[in-house]
């Protein structure tokens, strides 16, 4: 067959269609001075506009209007997590300051048990900084004003429907306002936290300093009672072997004296 005398099976009818691949692209504000085309190597358009992603499927000449909201139930969600998280610290240190008593069934006798960090000043002063910088004003407002309150019984609530009148009264300034109240608890978290310079952790170190060198107290005691021991065995020995001598001698004496006698 001669060069270039071959059919061309694209032409034939029936033949495969083949389309050059090519850029999905969107216009932003089509027919306007604004406009402006953006481009994409898949259908995924990521930042779109700020913090829009957009996925296309088909190509269209037709208008889209994409409708943007703000998300407030993830910044409802980020304060009532603030408020469980201080009350689930609160609430452990109150379990374990606590005072409780039972009574045996058996014998009727009363036991008091008291809480394992009862009378410990470290962290009753950890715990009155972290309520005091939830409920600290932040640029002159309460926290009480997106929500954050205390209740009666000293744990905080979160009043959700206020949060959300806030919110959309002045969303900037109840971001600006849950941001301070995260911080002011984070900074006080962090004093006590710190693995350096924290209260509670430099508590601990200083506890375990002393747990330490009780420990070496007693292995030095109970090396000295080791050979204390070891000597008064020794001084036992010794006695009972002169005790041994001794009834030797009175039992000779003793016959010689029966001897005497007869």
């Amino acid at each position: 067959m001669t060069a270039g005398t071959a059919t061309d099976v694209l032409a034939e009818p029936g033949a495969a269609v083949v389309t050059r691949a090519a850029d999905a692209s969107v216009t932003l504000w089509a027919g306007t001075a604004a406009a402006q085309t953006v481009t994409s190597a898949t259908n995924a358009f990521s930042d779109l506009l700020p913090g829009v992603n957009v996925t296309v499927s088909k190509v269209s000449t037709d208008p889209t209007t994409i409708t943007v909201g703000r998300d407030s139930t993830k910044a409802q969600a980020v304060a009532s997590g603030l408020v469980d998280a201080l009350n689930a610290v609160t609430s452990y240190y109150a379990s374990n300051t606590g005072v409780t008593s039972t009574t045996s069934p058996t014998s009727g006798t009363t036991s008091t048990t008291a809480g394992v960090l009862l009378g410990d000043a470290t962290t009753r002063s950890a715990v009155q900084r972290l309520t005091s910088a939830m409920s600290t004003p932040v640029n002159g407002k309460s926290p009480s004003s997106i929500g954050i309150v205390i209740s009666k019984d000293g744990d905080f609530d979160f009043d959700a429907a206020a949060f959300q009148k806030a919110l959309a009264a002045d969303p900037a300034g109840t971001q600006a306002m849950l941001s301070g109240v995260a911080k002011a608890v984070s900074d006080a978290a962090t004093a006590a936290s710190d693995k350096y310079t924290g209260s509670i952790t430099t508590a601990i170190t200083g506890n375990q300093s002393v747990i330490k060198d009780l420990n070496t107290q007693i292995d030095s005691w109970t090396d000295r009672l080791t050979l204390r021991r070891a000597t008064l065995q020794t001084q036992y020995a010794a006695l009972e072997t002169s005790l041994s001598k001794l009834q030797s001698q009175s039992s000779w004496l003793a016959g010689q004296l029966s001897t005497l006698s007869s």
